[in-house]
């Protein structure tokens, strides 16, 4: 991958390094390692402590469909809210943002069900499972 070195951060300041939006699998490998976005350091530093405190769990370590999904849409809400704070009059950015924050909320509450059961689906085996 090409350096950044030219490229502006969201925050107007050149940017120093690539962050991988999607983080990694143990090991160091990249979720979606082609999906980056140019960042000075301190924006890079920013969108780790974003994840930290919206309960990203790095390296990620469950690697089921759902888990992988619900992470993706966490890590990219994120980041589209950290780039919305550095762009306030772009109104689209953060109904954006809270909409992939609501597509991992409805990912996390699908692992907590068992056997993937959803309340909305009709049990027409009286076992509780899927149709």
């Amino acid at each position: 991958m090409t350096s950044p070195q030219g490229l502006p951060c969201f925050c107007g300041q050149p940017a120093t390094q690539w962050h991988h939006v999607t983080t990694t699998f143990p090991g160091r490998v990249f979720l979606d390692p082609e999906f980056v976005i140019p960042v000075c350091d301190e924006c890079h530093d920013l969108i780790h402590e974003d994840y930290r405190f919206g309960g990203v769990v790095l390296p990620l370590r469950d690697t089921s469909a759902v888990a992988v999904r619900e992470h993706r849409h966490r890590t990219m809400g994120l980041t589209a809210l950290r780039i919305g704070d550095a762009h306030a009059r772009e109104h689209w950015i953060l109904p954006f943002a809270t909409q992939l924050l609501t597509m991992a909320k409805d990912d996390l509450d699908e692992l907590s069900r068992p056997n993937g059961y959803h309340p909305g689906w009709t049990d027409v085996t009286g076992k509780g499972e899927c149709p």
